[in-house]
């Protein structure tokens, strides 16, 4: 009889009756238990624990086995974290051992290579398995099939892109690790010395192993720091902490993991790790080449008294190259607080022949490194060639350093054109220390020649809510999901936000029956449950620029030429996006201009790049870039895992959507214009229209 039931409980899932439960069948009748606790990540771990065959399906053996689970053994993707070893490709660099993480694309899980660099993951939207260097529509190997790849039937083949195309290798296959090795095996095994870099100063370091252990784990120490690099096996991380200790001083930490060495995981945030050699390497640095004594490698060049040391750009990558594949993604800021600038890259990186063709006078790799780049003088009002050489501020180099690592923007994708751009802005404004602070679209006129920049400032005011799904909304005491329930507030009620922070609003009470305060979500199972009804204005302002002296953080605002309400403004992005127009967002701060970064992913005095207005049965959607490239995100509604992109399959489809963490994000237009404050906008129709990285 139970059997029985169980199974007449398998087919209410099994909606079209094809013997399977699906990942959507499943979330569906989850979802109406409970559908807060029943998100997409939620959805992803219990697929993941339970999908024994690696097909993505539920069947009947397998339901059971999860119904009448017991001590919370669920198949082998599932409290254990796996290993796959990829083997016999013609490309080394795509072999080795890749680690389950606790991270999920395409609803499957993410296994990591830290010595390659190299994710395999699954593509959903193609049903096939993928290596890259990033959780990506992109491939450097694919494999077409439902299954997990080391159960991938023998006559399908593994497809390597190399000489500019995709080249079947029947030779290269996916194992499942073997798992037979002691613990004290993995812990003589795990890395000697292990480089942690993150934006903390004092987190950032060389570890070093000691004879301490902890959860049967090796324990670190960084002398120069006096912080630790411990495990902690009751949150099965990894974490840097101010103390011997996993209780207290907790400063970053890991994805959940079981590795025994800290590199083999991803980290969460902009966190890495990097196994180094314990003794220390020299550099072995190019000298010579053509030195530029117009901007010399003084303190006078960096406008500060900040040590540094010169390295040659091309020492700065493997395989350097001035362009190659250029996207949005190649453009990742440093340590100056130029994001206004490499806001402005990334933007103008969406068009990727612009610096080519229309920027860069030197168009390879300049073995005696000199580059000329164009740039327009509004002061002098023509356009003024800046040579600089290819010498780029470092940080002096520690041990545990495997390259230098420059202090201003980084070189990623092994191409120079960004920090050679950034070096030439700052000859253009007298020092790097003078693109401390500034404004995109200036950085865009003096790419463009555009002086007739627009900027748009959103007024301050109070949002008021209608309740507007069905059954009313929960109400919680505080911002977490797990915190007390108070009650439900009804369905037509109306709130006043105290503050927001991506799906979750904290609110009071101006009509209607329920709590009179607390905290709710303003979507629900990928749908929306709260609307606005007040929305703010926003107003264009006449745009005054410095006119005597080349200047991007001097910036006055006088008469008002346009005001717009939240439809208006929508409008008008539509139409700068249509146009080709360079576009660009920030959120002020009250914190004396530093860099705030909020509960919701974005960052307060920081400058985004926007990429796209696009509008699909009915919902309003922009597409956004942090110029740090990394998991500071927006985590709010349509962020990249969320459930608004299940719900509506059709528009996912219609926008590519991937949930790669590069910096690039949608989010809803009412949220974007209740938490932006500034928008800058270039008038100028780029040369050609933006490349699909979006998509």
């Amino acid at each position: 009889m139970e059997n029985a039931a169980v199974l007449e409980a398998f087919k209410k899932f099994d909606k079209d009756g094809d013997g399977s439960i699906t990942r959507d069948e499943l979330g569906n009748v989850l979802r109406t238990l409970d559908p807060e606790e029943w998100t997409e990540q939620e959805l992803d771990r219990l697929l993941g624990r339970v999908d024994a065959n690696g097909d993505g399906k539920l069947q009947v053996e397998e339901f059971l086995r999860w119904i009448f689970a017991e001590d919370g053994q669920f198949g082998e993707f599932g409290n254990t974290f796996q290993s796959i070893i990829i083997q016999g490709s013609s490309r080394d660099d795509l072999n080795g051992e890749y680690i389950q993480q606790d991270d999920f694309y395409g609803g499957r899980p993410v296994f990591y290579n830290a010595e390659k660099g190299k994710y395999l993951f699954f593509n959903r939207k193609h049903q096939r398995w993928q290596i890259f260097v990033r959780t990506s529509w992109k491939a450097s190997a694919r494999l077409y099939t439902k299954r997990a790849p080391h159960l991938a039937s023998e006559e399908l083949a593994w497809h390597v892109y190399t000489g500019g195309k995709f080249v079947e290798e029947p030779s290269m296959a996916a194992v499942l690790a073997p798992s037979d090795e002691s613990d004290e095996q993995k812990c003589a095994k795990a890395a000697e010395a292990v480089y942690i870099k993150t934006r903390w100063s004092n987190v950032t370091g060389g570890y070093v192993k000691t004879e301490k252990t902890n959860y049967d784990r090796p324990a670190y120490y960084n002398e120069e720091g006096n912080t630790w690099l411990l495990y902690d096996g009751r949150a099965r991380e990894w974490k840097v902490s101010s103390q011997y200790s996993t209780r207290h001083g907790k400063l970053v930490s890991s994805l959940t993991t079981e590795v025994f060495s800290p590199e083999l995981t991803d980290w969460k945030g902009s966190t890495t790790a990097v196994r180094v050699d314990p003794k220390r390497r020299e550099a072995d640095y190019s000298q010579g080449g053509w030195i530029d004594d117009a901007f010399p490698h003084t303190q006078e060049s960096i406008g500060n008294s900040r040590q540094c040391e010169w390295v040659r750009a091309r020492d700065l990558a493997e395989k350097p190259a001035l362009f190659d594949d250029i996207e949005p993604a190649d453009v990742c800021q440093g340590a100056l607080g130029d994001c206004w600038l490499i806001a402005a890259i990334a933007g103008a990186a969406e068009f990727p022949n612009f610096f080519r063709d229309h920027l860069f006078e030197t168009k390879e790799i300049n073995e005696d490194g000199k580059y000329r780049i164009r740039l327009y003088d509004w002061i002098k009002k023509k356009w003024t060639v800046i040579e600089i050489d290819d010498y780029i501020p470092c940080k002096p180099r520690k041990w545990y350093e495997p390259v230098a690592s420059t202090i201003f923007s980084e070189v990623c994708n092994e191409q120079l054109y960004v920090v050679l751009m950034e070096k030439a802005f700052a000859k253009f404004a007298g020092s790097y220390q003078a693109l401390n602070g500034g404004f995109s679209f200036l950085a865009w006129m003096a790419m463009t020649g555009e002086t007739d920049v627009i900027g748009w400032w959103r007024q301050r005011h109070q949002p008021k809510w209608d309740v507007t799904g069905s059954r009313g909304l929960i109400v919680r005491a505080g911002c977490d999901l797990q915190s007390e329930k108070l009650g439900r507030l009804s369905y037509g009620a109306v709130f006043e936000e105290v503050e927001k922070f991506g799906y979750r609003i904290h609110f009071k009470k101006l009509e209607g029956e329920g709590p009179e305060e607390g905290w709710l979500s303003c979507y629900i199972g990928g749908y929306q449950v709260a609307k606005c009804r007040n929305p703010a204005e926003w107003k264009q302002m006449e745009v005054n620029y410095a006119r005597e002296k080349i200047s991007f953080g001097t910036l006055r605002t006088s008469s008002v030429q346009d005001r717009k309400d939240r439809e208006g403004m929508w409008k008008k992005m539509q139409e700068y996006d249509r146009a080709n127009f360079l576009m660009g967002a920030s959120i002020h701060t009250d914190r004396h201009e530093r860099e705030h970064r909020r509960e919701d992913g974005l960052v307060e005095a920081h400058a985004y790049s926007v990429i796209h207005a696009a509008e699909l049965n009915g919902v309003q959607l922009i597409c956004c870039r942090n110029p740090w490239g990394n998991k500071m995100e927006w985590n709010g509604p349509w962020c990249d895992q969320s459930d608004e992109w299940s719900a509506h399959p059709e528009i996912a489809e219609a926008l590519g959507v991937d949930e790669k963490a590069d910096g690039l994000f949608w989010m809803d237009w009412e949220s974007f214009e209740q938490t932006f404050t500034m928008v800058e906008i270039c008038p100028k129709a780029m040369p050609a229209e933006r490349a699909s990285f979006h998509k």
